[in-house]
Parts: C-alpha cells; sequence; structure tokens
C-alpha cells in the first residue's frame, strides 16, 4: 500500500470537496476501526449525516470487520461494485444478514437524510478493472475512464 499522504492526496484529487471530502480525520485521531472512526465523527459534526463508502470488495468480508454490526447501524452504507467481487458481495453473510434493509440503487440519492438505519444500496455504476493500488500510485484521474 502507497504511503497515507499519497493515498490522502488521491483521494482528495477524486473527492468533489462538498458532498465527498477526503480528509485525514482516521490518521489524526490514531484510528484503526472504523466503527470508532464514525463514532468520533458523528460525536464531533452531529449536523453533517455520513454515508460509509466502499467497495464490493470489502464488502463480500465486511463480517470480518470489528463491530461491523455497530457500522451497519451507525451510518447508510453504499457499496461499489468492484471486479471480481460482486457476487461474493450480495451472497455474502452481510449481504444476507443484512438483506432485508437494502434499498435500491434508484433510491441512493436518499441516503441519508430520507431512510432508517440500518440501511445499504448497492450501486450501479461502471466496474474499473483497474486496481486501487494502481490509481493511487499513478496520481492522476486517466484510470477512471468508464468502461
Amino acid at each position: 500500500m502507497a504511503p497515507f499522504a499519497q493515498r490522502l492526496s488521491s483521494a482528495q484529487m477524486l473527492a468533489d470537496g462538498r458532498r465527498i471530502i477526503a480528509t485525514d480525520w482516521e490518521f489524526r485521531l490514531g484510528e484503526r476501526y472504523t466503527w470508532r472512526t464514525i463514532l468520533e465523527l458523528k460525536k464531533r459534526f452531529p449536523c453533517v449525516q455520513f454515508v460509509w463508502l466502499m467497495g464490493s470488495d470489502g464488502f463480500a468480508h465486511f463480517t470480518r470487520w470489528r463491530r461491523w454490526r455497530q457500522i451497519a447501524r451507525s451510518v447508510p452504507v453504499a457499496i461499489f461494485p468492484r471486479p471480481y467481487s460482486v457476487i461474493s458481495a450480495l451472497k455474502g453473510k452481510a449481504a444476507a444478514f443484512l438483506h432485508r434493509y437494502r434499498h435500491k440503487t434508484c433510491q441512493a440519492a436518499q441516503l441519508p437524510a430520507q431512510v432508517k438505519l440500518p440501511c445499504w444500496v448497492f450501486l450501479s455504476t461502471p466496474r474499473n478493472p483497474i486496481s486501487s493500488t494502481i490509481i493511487r500510485e499513478s496520481g492522476h484521474k486517466s484510470h477512471l475512464k468508464k468502461e
């Protein structure tokens, strides 16, 4: 994995700075666990409506995360399709456990304001076959072209 400063810089280039903001909060908090980061962010920014963004490769293994159920109860989760992991994500333990809380892709724009937690949505976006590592190492957006 690339050094933190390089990963943050890449994320900031991709974020729009308004609805998606890439920050170093987790780094500054010294947190290793997502559930703690979410808890702290919600405490520090009570008026912000957070949505947890993750790839289907991560969602396929979500049940291995520390306090993954707490994450799902704390913020809406939006999942981006990643190559070679869509089926395993949608047939995995987390998807089975959270099945009744899944929202349609067309409802994603309503997250987080108009939904009851837990909730999650599997986004219908083009799958980019380039790994996040390659994108980070390249330092630019040229790999983000649609399929």
